[in-house]
């Protein structure tokens, strides 16, 4: 018995390094969805074996060494963990799948930034200007705070946010904020 508790291991491991190569190569692969056999039973998901064989090899090995007790009872007790185990595996990694990070710029991460106008901004008209915001180059439409017209190459701080997402700029560099 214990052999095959080790070859669950073996097995569990052989997945994971599988699992492993397979997510580096396949970069692109699409989200799950409903119509996928994993998104209806956990037993379909590479996640769910990789856990139940090694969470449940292990536990039977262990208890296999042990001598605690008798072998269908040792083998009951490694299904249901590595049953539970390959359950919260694939939760957890549905789970996190739903997560991202929001790496737009908002309206508080370009107030007080820095940049140069780029196409001039007219009196009371809209230019472009470039913006230098968590390590990218930002194109935007912008307009001067007090309508006055700024040239080309002028350096500006983002002091708010304009009409239609523009953003409105001072000249020069100021402490606002």
């Amino acid at each position: 018995m214990l052999s095959i508790y080790l070859i669950a291991i073996a097995a569990g491991a052989a997945l994971l390094i599988g699992s492993l190569v397979a997510r580096a190569r396949d970069e692109g692969r699409r989200p799950l969805s409903a119509r996928d056999f994993s998104a209806w039973l956990p037993m379909g998901s590479p996640h769910y074996w990789i856990y139940f064989l090694a969470f449940g090899g292990a536990i039977g090995a262990i208890l296999t060494r042990q001598g605690v007790a008798a072998p269908p009872v040792i083998a009951a007790i490694a299904i249901v963990i590595g049953w539970l185990a390959g359950v919260v595996a694939v939760a957890v990694v549905r789970a996190l799948r739903g997560t991202g990070v929001d790496t737009t710029v908002g309206e508080p991460g370009l107030i007080g930034a820095h940049g140069t106008v780029t196409t001039a901004v007219p009196e009371g008209g809209t230019g472009m200007v470039r913006l230098k915001s968590r390590g990218q180059n930002l194109d935007l439409v912008a307009e001067g705070e007090y309508s006055a017209a700024i040239p080309s190459g002028i350096a500006v701080t983002v002091v708010g946010r304009g009409e239609d997402g523009r953003v409105l700029v001072s000249r020069g560099e100021t402490d606002r904020a």
